[in-house]
């Protein structure tokens, strides 16, 4: 429904200029999901306006961003592909194989894929959520929802390098299918 009202493109993971803590939208509202939740982008953490307040108008509950099975509801339980973010629908190579969002177990939740100090890509296993028989439900850019499991190598393929992995799984413009 958001890609229809704002000219086919996906959300984008933050609102304001990456980067730097000062530079995003602190969300002030305690009804939504940037107040109730810390996001970070691996530069600042805080309370932001994020993907998640973006689509908060069309889901009516925040409930929604919290995995039923966790107990702690500090961060929230799903992460958000950063090569996605604004991104118009027409520009995807096969939606059926791009991540959207995950099941994810960090604090860096609103985006699935992040590059470390030394610019390399960093998504260790450890930070995928299995919490459903050793697996996570991803949701791919045309809507669908698919299981995998916690060491599918769908999650490393491709990861070699910051935004510029080759595989489809991460960047909707990539080559490589998984």
């Amino acid at each position: 429904m958001y890609t229809q009202d704002y000219d086919e493109k996906y959300p984008p993971r933050l609102m304001g200029t990456w980067g730097t803590d000062s530079t995003y939208v602190v969300q002030t509202d305690s009804s939504m999901p940037g107040y109730l939740f810390t996001s970070s982008d691996g530069s600042g953490s805080g309370h932001y306006a994020t993907w998640m307040d973006i689509l908060q108008p069309y889901l009516k509950s925040t409930q929604i961003f919290v995995d039923p099975s966790v107990s702690s509801t500090t961060y929230p339980s799903y992460g958000y592909n950063a090569n996605v973010s604004g991104l118009a629908m027409a520009s995807a190579q096969e939606p059926s194989l791009t991540m959207l969002a995950l099941d994810y177990n960090t604090q860096y939740s609103i985006y699935a894929n992040r590059c470390d100090a030394n610019g390399s890509f960093d998504f260790p296993a450890s930070k995928v959520r299995a919490p459903h028989l050793d697996g996570g439900n991803n949701v791919f850019l045309d809507g669908h929802v698919k299981w995998l499991n916690g060491n599918n190598n769908a999650y490393k393929a491709g990861t070699t390098s910051c935004y510029s992995t080759t595989s489809l799984f991460w960047n909707p413009q990539g080559t490589d299918t998984y």
